[in-house]
């Protein structure tokens, strides 16, 4: 009895010994794990450079991972004048996550004739008119920046005449540091700026756009002017915010318009404009004043719950197809002078201020008490 008694204590020390033995190789793992994780995130994170290759040389490419810091930008930087050259040889523009340096002149970009251009794209004549004439400058390559800086001023006023950019159009995510003017720039195909930040000034003075133009969730600096420009396709700006100036005068709105929570933190001018589709201003917010004069509705407006805290002039304005004001708070009496409407006669205010309706109510509640301890103490 005592002999197995002693054999079974030293299997007992047999596994207890091998246990010992094979343990230090998972301390090791687990401690090396542990060191991994306590590495900075710079040292495992590797900025990857994907340039064009020789298989594709019609295209000026070059794209950033995430992971590329300021200074792999500046290594990398891309130039204006290479883009510009690129754009005349007829290459493609693709362009992520870069820094772009110096000044973009569009406008000596070669011409072309008008009459050419008009056979090619019978689209252009109807949003130019008969009338137009003077040099025109065109581009048919495919100008793509997305999620980059642009550090200088991009410039596409050719006076007289009109750019005519034929390829698509991208900057989405892209963040402009200086002025960027598309006057006098017709887009043929689709523009994308969604999420784009225009630090500065964003002029689209008589542009054209014959495709989708989208700015959803854009953000515009100082002053964004789209005076006298021309939508034949669907614009977005929905959730887009304007810290300056937003001037949208006497623009020509073909197809729908979404505006749904955008935000104009000083004055909007759409006076003179013309709304032929659905126009959408849910949920937006005019922190000052709002110019609707003399502006056509012609498919009805949507402007539930927004928000005007300046005055909203709707003086000589035209709604045909339905307006809804329903919900809309002005926290200054609006304006609708001679304003004219197919649904129930000239609209008027919506509903009041919550703050306003706070206020009454507590007014009410202090002459309440007032007049109970009145009529029980008096």
């Amino acid at each position: 009895m005592s002999t197995g008694t002693v054999a079974s204590t030293g299997e007992s020390k047999g596994r207890r010994g091998s246990a010992r033995v094979g343990t230090p190789p998972l301390l090791i793992a687990l401690l090396a794990a542990g060191l991994l994780c306590l590495v900075p995130s710079e040292v495992v994170a590797e900025c990857r450079v994907l340039r064009g290759s020789g298989e594709s040389p019609g295209v000026l490419s070059l794209r950033l991972s995430g992971d590329c810091t300021d200074r792999d930008r500046e290594t990398e930087a891309v130039t204006a004048g290479e883009i510009l050259q690129a754009l005349k040889e007829g290459r493609d523009v693709d362009l992520v996550n870069v820094l772009v340096t110096g000044d973009l002149r569009l406008d000596s970009l070669p011409t072309d004739s008008l009459e050419r251009l008009w056979q090619r794209h019978p689209g252009l004549r109807e949003a130019l008119g008969e009338g137009t004439s003077g040099p025109v400058r065109t581009s048919s390559s495919r100008f793509s920046l997305q999620d980059s800086f642009v550090r200088g001023q991009i410039t596409a006023n050719p006076k007289p005449g009109y750019l005519v950019l034929v390829g698509p159009v991208t900057l989405t995510g892209t963040t402009f540091h200086r002025s960027v003017d598309f006057t006098r720039t017709v887009f043929i195909a689709p523009l994308e700026g969604s999420r784009a930040t225009f630090a500065h000034e964003a002029f689209f003075i008589q542009a054209r756009f014959l495709g989708d133009a989208r700015f959803d969730e854009s953000s515009f600096g100082v002053r964004a002017r789209f005076h006298r420009s021309r939508f034949l396709g669907p614009a977005v700006f929905s959730a887009a915010t304007f810290n300056g100036m937003a001037e949208f005068l006497e623009v020509a709105f073909e197809r729908p318009v979404n505006f749904g929570g955008a935000q104009f933190r000083l004055a909007a001018g759409f006076s003179g404009s013309r709304f032929e589709g659905p126009l959408d201003f849910s949920d937006s917010l005019f922190r000052r004043e709002a110019f609707f004069l003399y502006t056509g509705f012609r498919s009805g407006a949507n402007f539930r719950r927004a928000t005007f805290r300046g005055l909203a002039d709707f003086s000589h304005a035209e709604f045909h197809g339905g307006e809804d004001f329903a919900t809309a708070i002005f926290e200054r009496q609006p304006r609708f002078s001679r304003s004219t409407s197919t649904s129930t006669g000239p609209p008027t205010g919506g509903g009041q201020d919550p703050r306003v309706l706070y206020g009454v109510a507590a007014v009410l509640l202090v002459l309440t008490v007032l007049l109970l301890w009145t009529r029980r103490w008096g």
